[in-house]
């Protein structure tokens, strides 16, 4: 997900290469072993610069991705906040 963040906030482009990996099944399965407190601060992180540029970036993630991250059924999810703070 750092990967996705880093598009999103310092406006990287990835080769091919590195899309690929970050969107394999492998990189959704190490995802799900990361602390959902984790997570939860690299997305936080992703949209506090630029909301649209972390939108543009996170319809890059594979379903499955955004399944793990945005799970309603989860104990406590992940949820985005809407606010006007600059």
């Amino acid at each position: 997900i750092r990967g996705f963040r880093f598009m999103a906030t310092r406006g990287l482009h990835p080769t091919p290469e590195t899309l690929e990996a970050l969107t394999r099944p492998l990189a959704v399965e190490m995802l799900a072993k990361v602390s959902k407190e984790r997570i939860r601060d690299e997305v936080h992180a992703m949209f506090s610069q630029s909301t649209r540029a972390a939108m543009r970036v996170s319809r890059l993630m594979p379903e499955e991705m955004e399944d793990l991250i945005f799970n309603e059924e989860d104990e406590r999810p992940i949820r985005l906040v809407a606010t006007m703070a600059k």
